[in-house]
């Protein structure tokens, strides 16, 4: 038997060389391998992305390479080709998948680790929302390699599916929107749990942030559901962001009141205002001569953005104002003259 001796229709050369450099492929990426393992370990980098590509390098992937080394060599009949086709494309479309999964995973367990530890309706919402999107990889991908395979029309047997895939898919619309949408609320966030928030007319405090839903607990304690695309496609105000609440009121005093108490006005406003702590003064100034009254603008800020601090200051401003304008004689407009009759009378009222 002679190198020229023919096997599988290939010379024994052929094969030597082809298992030559298969050997040598395989010998050369698995040393690789564990060198890099090896090396990022010792320098304390097991979470940089080239350790964890290496580490999911599967000895699949490895072998498949070097079977395509032995073939190179090769002559092959048509039909030999289309299964080494096949194979290498399923090996590619393994390592691809494992790759992309390994970079959700280390992006869901980042998120993870930033969400803090009591609150785990978000924790298991990402945990929840980096297996959705390992599922999508992994469809993509076994969509991918069918669509490559040879003889295979993927358009054809997506067509075959008909109308039950259409059904499907559109029932399936209103699910995968809240779910894109709970992946923008995770990413941007644009509120968290405990943050006091208004959507349209419904505000409320975030108790829950959902796969499909976000509850709030309302300022009369009922429990609202809002889809996550509902609550993306509306306006948001989120109140919790406040550094400072501006309030502004219109203040009535009575026409009779003497100017100089009018121009005391905003200096007792001031000075009501400044008492409080959380309060900060803005302006005050008679805006306008109503029917019944002269009404004064007054302008103070809240320096909390919380909506209990403000009702407090303004319930304790309310009355501070009532003591304060009671002693400086400042009546309060917009009062409706009343008619006393007493029924016990027999006197005629003169009406001229």
């Amino acid at each position: 038997m002679t190198l020229d001796t023919q096997f599988l229709s290939n010379p024994l050369s052929a094969w030597l060389k082809g298992l030559i450099t298969a050997v040598l492929v395989w010998l050369i990426l698995t040393l690789l391998r564990h060198f890099i393992l090896k090396l990022t370990i010792r320098t304390h980098k097991e979470g940089s992305l080239l350790h964890q590509f290496t580490h999911t390098l599967s000895q699949v992937t490895i072998i498949v390479i070097a079977l395509a080394s032995l073939t190179a060599f090769l002559s092959l009949p048509d039909q030999a080709h289309q299964i080494l086709t096949v194979i290498y494309l399923a090996a590619a479309g393994l390592q691809v998948g494992q790759w992309l999964t390994s970079l959700v995973d280390r992006w869901v367990n980042s998120q993870i680790s930033a969400v803090p530890e009591g609150e785990l309706p978000r924790r298991s919402s990402l945990a929840t929302l980096g297996g959705f999107l390992k599922v999508v990889i992994w469809v993509v991908v076994v969509l991918i390699v069918i669509d490559n395979i040879p003889n295979v029309d993927l358009s054809s047997m997506i067509a075959s599916i008909g109308l039950g895939g259409i059904a499907i898919g559109l029932a399936a619309q209103n699910v995968i929107k809240d779910l894109l949408s709970s992946l923008t609320i995770s990413l941007d966030k644009p509120f968290a749990v405990g943050d006091s928030i208004q959507v349209g007319d419904f505000s409320g405090t975030v108790e829950h942030i959902g796969i499909r839903s976000t509850r709030l607990k309302s300022i009369n304690g009922e429990e609202l559901i809002i889809s996550n695309n509902d609550l993306l496609s509306s306006r948001v105000q989120n109140f919790q962001k406040m550094e400072e609440r501006r309030v502004s009121f219109i203040l009535s005093v009575d026409y009779a009141t003497p100017l100089e108490k009018l121009q005391r006005i905003p200096e007792i406003l001031q000075e009501e205002i400044s008492r409080i702590e959380r309060l900060r003064f803005g302006r005050a100034h008679l805006k306008n001569f109503g029917e019944n009254a002269l009404q004064y603008e007054v302008v103070y800020f809240v320096k909390s953005g919380n909506y209990t601090d403000f009702v407090e200051d303004q319930h304790i401003l309310n009355l501070a104002l009532v003591q304060r304008l009671k002693e400086e004689g400042i009546s309060f407009g917009n009062i409706t003259p009343s008619l006393k009759v007493d029924l016990t009378s027999h006197n005629p009222i003169n009406l001229n």
